[in-house]
């Protein structure tokens, strides 16, 4: 993304120019409103935001450069309750707008956007399995070769045109279950979770066979994550902790970090 007032915030990653734009003030309201609309649902931008606030942030702490404004007597000034502060460094006039600025963000990002889930940094693909493969050579007929193609897509993490085929895909018996359940993740790693969790309702995850069981609830899990649902989520994390395996793996590191944060 670059940092033009009429790009589309929304579509792609902001840039270094953006971002330098955005904490130094010279970005446009349009713009800088565009880049929050698509800060709010990406993780990427959004830590790419903070480290640039955080670079100003180490100018301040710097010694100005010899030769910058002018000499500064050393003095001690009291503080409340009497404590005595140290004198502070001169800060150029030209990095204190960015520095103000850049606290705002701060506050703004920490305050104003809703609190991620550690589960939702990460998109999440059901590992490829022998099963799989040995239901294409079992069920071929039980699938056209649109399912077929959808699941090679998924397995490249071709996210959208996973999404494509699965959806077209004519199925029957256990495979349509699974045709569910590939489309539900390829929806989620497409930032569509409400659709994703329609299909989920649609399972009955727990008639899944084992390899994909625990996949269909790990990921029904971060889609209540992603959604807000937190009640039901939590409730979901509690049982999966107690798992043994890749999924209880997951669950265990996402309650901690859960925990830390």
């Amino acid at each position: 993304m670059t940092n033009v007032d009429d790009t589309n915030a929304n579509s792609e990653h902001l840039d270094e120019a953006a971002f330098t734009d955005i904490v130094a003030g010279t970005a446009s309201k349009k713009f800088v409103d565009q880049a929050f609309a698509h800060i709010r649902n990406c993780p990427r931008c959004e830590m790419r935001l903070l480290e640039a606030s955080g670079d100003l942030e180490t100018c301040r702490a710097k010694p100005a450069p010899s030769g910058w404004g002018m000499p500064v007597r050393a003095r001690s000034k009291t503080g409340l309750g009497g404590l005595v502060w140290p004198p502070r460094r001169r800060l150029d006039f030209r990095l204190a707008i960015p520095l103000a600025l850049a606290a705002m963000l701060l506050v703004m990002l920490r305050i104003g956007l809703p609190r991620r889930h550690p589960s939702e940094t990460h998109p999440y693909w059901i590992p490829a399995t022998g099963e799989l493969h040995q239901l294409r050579g079992a069920h071929s007929w039980d699938a056209d070769s649109t399912f077929w193609q959808g699941l090679d897509a998924y397995e490249a993490h071709n996210t959208g045109r996973a999404a494509e085929l699965l959806q077209d895909a004519k199925t029957t018996g256990g495979l349509e279950d699974l045709r569910r359940l590939y489309l539900a993740s390829s929806l989620i790693n497409a930032g569509q979770g409400q659709h994703a969790l329609q299909l989920f309702d649609e399972l009955k995850i727990e008639d899944l066979p084992a390899p994909w069981r625990a996949d269909a609830y790990w990921m029904k899990f971060q889609v209540l994550a992603g959604l807000n649902r937190s009640a039901e989520a939590e409730k979901l994390l509690d049982e999966m902790v107690a798992w043994p395996g890749r999924v209880g793996d997951l669950a265990r590191t996402a309650r901690a970090a859960e925990q830390h944060h």
